[in-house]
């Protein structure tokens, strides 16, 4: 009896001390798979991350076009890169091609946004001072009085905002150096422009639309607004200010309105001596 129980205790002895063996030694297959797990959460996690902050369609769109009117603004079309377009834009280098064909097409994009844009703010107006100046029943005055707002029109919307900057950038480079693409600017803007000008001037000159020299006073008097957005910088210098206030608009909208009008009182007077 002795001897059964002292056997007993030794096995129970051994049996605890074979479970405590096993309890200390580690378990490397649970940890395994809990590591498993959280790498493969980690990448879910990475790849819905990836997901959310990927732009959507017309969002990449827009930051592309946005780059395109900063950097081709400012360097040419030759002198920007896609690398240089997808970095600008934060985008994948491949958004380029899949959303406008490559650097020709988004080219085109940013072209055609500004024009459209620019329209959008001057066409209603040069389309309305265009048929008055063609109109026999419109007034001298009447049409002074129109061509006045259609200049103010002009000078806010060139000169008024660091917008209309990057914009005109745009168009000065196409002017510069154009491209396959310039007929999108001219006939989507330019040429409404000329026309509307051509119109006001033969009507108040008394001579024919068309003619080469009204076109080169149509190029003349425009001339009178760009030349502040080419020469934006020195002309802040002298004026000793950081950008454009609405004083200074109305100033140069006023001072260009005054040379249109000094132009129809010339030729005014002109008709009225040779009637004489």
């Amino acid at each position: 009896m002795a001897r059964r129980a002292q056997g007993e205790a030794a096995e129970t002895r051994a049996g605890t001390s074979a479970k405590a063996r096993a309890d200390a030694q580690p378990d490397t297959h649970p940890q395994a798979r809990t590591a498993a797990r959280g790498k493969a959460g980690t990448r879910a996690k990475a790849g819905a991350a990836t997901r959310r902050a990927a732009p959507p369609e017309g969002e990449t769109r827009r930051r592309l076009i946005e780059a395109g009117i900063e950097l081709f603004g400012r360097h040419g079309f030759e002198g920007v890169s896609t690398r240089a377009l997808a970095r600008e834009a934060q985008v994948n280098l491949a958004a380029i091609p899949y959303h406008f064909g490559g650097k020709e097409g988004l080219y085109r994009a940013v072209v055609e946004f500004v024009v459209q844009t620019v329209s959008e703010q001057l066409g209603a107006t040069l389309l309305s001072v265009r048929e008055m100046a063609r109109d026999p029943r419109t007034g001298r005055d009447e049409l002074l009085a129109a061509v006045r707002g259609m200049i103010r029109s002009m000078v806010h919307t060139i000169l008024g905002s660091s917008v209309t900057l990057d914009y005109c950038r745009v168009l000065m480079q196409e002017q510069i150096t154009p491209t396959e693409v310039y007929d999108v600017l001219y006939q989507g803007l330019f040429q409404a422009m000329h026309q509307t000008w051509t119109a006001v001037l033969a009507r108040l000159l008394h001579a024919r639309e068309g003619s080469p020299e009204v076109d080169m006073r149509a190029q003349a008097v425009m001339g009178q607004i760009v030349i502040f957005r080419i020469g934006m910088p020195v002309t802040l210098r002298y004026l000793r200010t950081e950008r454009l206030h609405h004083d200074h608009l109305e100033c140069i909208a006023r001072l260009v309105a005054d040379q249109v009008e000094a132009l129809a009182r010339c030729a005014q007077e002109a008709t009225l001596e040779n009637d004489a």
